[in-house]
């Protein structure tokens, strides 16, 4: 499992330091970075930032913990609540401005919520397995939302390029 934790936090950080790329990118080709764009690197971050501190938290924990149900339980309950936690400064950032039409969307308003309602649907599988206490559940949840959080990742990296590459085509 270790090993599996380990990949995860090195795919963050690589998803993280491929944004350089999409940023060094979108500089040369226009210059400016429109507030979507900014808004789009930003979660872009944060979300590889889950990853890796989320890779790591169990093996951490696993220091001071000397049951695994309790380690997994603990680090899935620690990892909703910051997802929730990221939720809402999310809302706050979209929220912020007066008028819905003036958000700024890192992604379209289809692909938002998707990406919300997943988030959601993972928010409440980790809290009810961790309640539960089954050790495979747990495990498996944990990893699932560590799966989805590298995906999402993945995708906003290939959004935030190809808006570069349209915007250098234009």
């Amino acid at each position: 499992m270790t090993e599996t934790l380990r990949n995860f936090a090195e795919i963050g950080i690589a998803i993280a330091g491929f944004s350089a790329i999409a940023s060094a990118l979108r500089s040369r080709v226009s210059g400016s970075w429109s507030e979507n764009d900014r808004l789009a690197l930003l979660s872009l971050l944060e979300t590889s930032a889950l990853v890796v501190f989320f890779a790591l938290i169990p093996q951490v924990l696993g220091q001071i913990v000397s049951s695994e149900s309790v380690l997994w339980a603990s680090s899935n309950l620690v990892y909703a609540a910051v997802h929730s936690l990221h939720y809402v400064v999310q809302a706050r950032r979209v929220l912020s401005h007066t008028e819905p039409s003036e958000a700024p969307r890192p992604v379209s308003r289809s692909t938002g919520w998707v990406l919300f309602l997943g988030g959601i649907l993972l928010i409440a599988a980790q809290i009810v397995f961790a309640i539960r206490g089954d050790l495979e559940w747990l495990r498996f949840v944990y990893l699932l939302v560590l799966t989805w959080h590298t995906c999402v990742a993945g995708v906003m990296f290939g959004g935030l390029v190809l808006r570069s590459l349209r915007s250098g085509a234009a």
